[in-house]
């Protein structure tokens, strides 16, 4: 019914990497799981397995447990590309995965989800991109309503 981000066929010939990815991705959209936890294996065994690195850097960047998992996604940011510029992207998805999280690390937060929209579009059940846009999106409109009550404060007397 849903997809899991980028290519099935490429992540089932990962190590390990297209089971551990689809239970990382649930339990990560659950709530009940923490990717960094839960693929530190696949990636240990498996260091170019890019769409891993994609959904750690972005639960690391969206919902960190310490102060250290927000540095640790701007590192990852920085794997992901280079594991780009290597090739090992096989869909337009995974590139455009990449450029997202790029740009929500980078606090380029429309930018980011116009790339989750454009995946959406694509494919409109992967599982990861409908988890950061939604979350772009709260972010967007914390960032709107906070500025919108600093106006009405500074004209209310």
């Amino acid at each position: 019914m849903f997809s899991y981000g980028g290519n099935d066929d490429v992540k089932a010939s990962s190590a390990g990497g297209s089971s551990g990815y689809q239970l990382a991705l649930l339990g990560y959209v659950a709530g009940t799981m923490f990717p960094k936890d839960s693929l530190k294996r696949i990636l240990t065994n498996d260091p170019g397995f890019l769409m891993g690195h994609v959904l750690v850097g972005a639960s690391e960047y969206l919902h960190p447990r310490l102060h250290g998992d927000s540095q640790d996604a701007v590192r990852r940011v920085d794997t992901v590309k280079a594991l780009l510029a290597d090739g090992s992207a096989q869909s337009k998805t995974e590139t455009l995965h990449v450029h997202a999280l790029s740009a929500l690390v980078g606090g380029r937060y429309r930018e980011a989800s116009v790339a989750y929209e454009t995946i959406l579009r694509e494919d409109a059940t992967d599982l990861l991109a409908v988890k950061c846009a939604v979350d772009i999106y709260t972010i967007l409109g914390s960032i709107y309503l906070s500025r919108r009550h600093s106006m009405i404060l500074i004209f209310i007397p």
